[in-house]
């Protein structure tokens, strides 16, 4: 049976998730890229009006198991932009929005093998038609530029994005020893480049 004959639902972040995001995060990522308390300050900045921006994206395995495969993190318009972590860069004056209006895109994460068969673009879609029911009018994010082939730049691009601004090492505060990047280690050297999807330009697949 091929990946696409196979049966897939997007739901809402739950509790009961954390633990299994907390796994694929650590194989993807590497170990500790995300903790308990790193995932219940996700869930209360996904939530918004009564309505939730972030996703996991599960296989049914039969017999009702489900195994997670993937999941999009996403801060609600307006409940982020007082609290973002001070050692990581912003730049809201170059967005071209009102920064309450601006919904954050922290985090897509996907199995390998579910790779290149437009789960990601499906995700960020229903992140992106959630925000914009709260108010949202665009929504930015710190894409990794060492992902494999460039894929994550890739793919915000596709989905509209348009740059802000590069920073150098811009992950160092983050990735502590304890925490070190996949990529470099530790320290971690990676850049980001900040990039902006304009709601009014975005069209979901």
């Amino acid at each position: 049976m091929g990946t696409m004959d196979k049966t897939y639902n997007i739901r809402f972040l739950k509790k009961k998730d954390f633990e299994s995001i907390i796994e694929l995060g650590d194989k993807i990522f590497g170990d500790n890229y995300l903790t308990q308390d790193d995932l219940k300050s996700v869930l209360k900045k996904s939530v918004k009006d009564g309505k939730n921006c972030s996703f996991t994206l599960t296989l049914n395995e039969g017999d009702g198991l489900e195994r997670l495969i993937g999941f999009r993190l996403t801060y609600a318009p307006g409940t982020w932009i007082d609290s973002y972590d001070p050692n990581l860069e912003l730049n809201p004056d170059l967005w071209g929005f009102d920064p309450e209006k601006v919904a954050y895109m922290k985090s897509n994460c996907l199995d390998v093998e579910f790779r290149r068969n437009g789960f990601g673009r499906m995700l960020l879609d229903r992140s992106v038609a959630e925000t914009r029911r709260m108010g949202a009018e665009a929504a930015v994010a710190h894409i990794w530029m060492n992902s494999p082939e460039n894929g994550a730049y890739n793919y915000f691009l596709k989905a509209g994005g348009k740059m802000i601004k590069t920073y150098p090492s811009y992950w160092r505060a983050y990735h502590l020893e304890d925490k070190p990047c996949i990529h470099c280690g530790f320290p971690c050297e990676c850049p980001a480049a900040e990039m902006i999807i304009d709601y009014s330009n975005h069209k979901e697949l």
